[in-house]
């Protein structure tokens, strides 16, 4: 039984494209696996040892997932249950972040200010925080904080190009 006739040229067409397929197939499949993996690595290492980096591991892996809540319960255990942290910043964008999604401007505008007193230059945090303060009609405090941020960073187009007709 000759299923596929090797002088034929179709079947030997057939057979470089199936192996093709397939190749691109496995790469992603693999791919996929791996993702899995690490994520089961990330759930396993953060039962056994609750620390700092464990903890914004599991965080970071909610919020790529979409499972905000979980993230702020998370965050917000990390904060509670662990005496001295080294970047609590990165635990307040990600929190002012987390609350941004769900629409909790109030939340939102809450740990940007606690993450700006820390690091008050972060081009990102700021466009963040500005973003939060105009949605909530705060145009004053937006306005405030963009000019302080312009005098300290005189040359930084990307802020002037996104306020420019908004604040100025």
């Amino acid at each position: 039984l000759g299923i596929i006739n090797m002088n034929n040229p179709f079947g030997i067409t057939y057979l470089i494209l199936l192996s093709i397929f397939l190749s691109i197939f496995c790469f992603f499949l693999t791919e996929e696996l791996y993702k899995i993996y690490k994520e089961k690595q990330i759930l396993q290492n953060s039962k056994n040892k609750l620390n700092e980096t464990n903890s914004l591991r599991k965080a970071n892996l909610y919020l790529s997932k979409q499972i905000i809540d979980i993230t702020i319960y998370e965050l917000l255990f990390l904060i509670h249950s662990i005496q001295k942290i080294s970047n609590i910043e990165n635990i307040y964008i990600l929190l002012g972040h987390s609350y941004k999604i769900l629409n909790n401007n109030e939340k939102a505008e809450k740990y940007y200010s606690q993450t700006m007193e820390i690091i008050p230059n972060n081009t990102n945090l700021v466009i963040n925080y500005l973003n939060i303060l105009i949605a909530q009609k705060k145009i004053t405090k937006a306005q405030k904080i963009y000019n302080h941020f312009l005098i300290n960073n005189p040359t930084n187009i990307v802020m002037q190009q996104k306020f420019k007709n908004i604040l100025d």
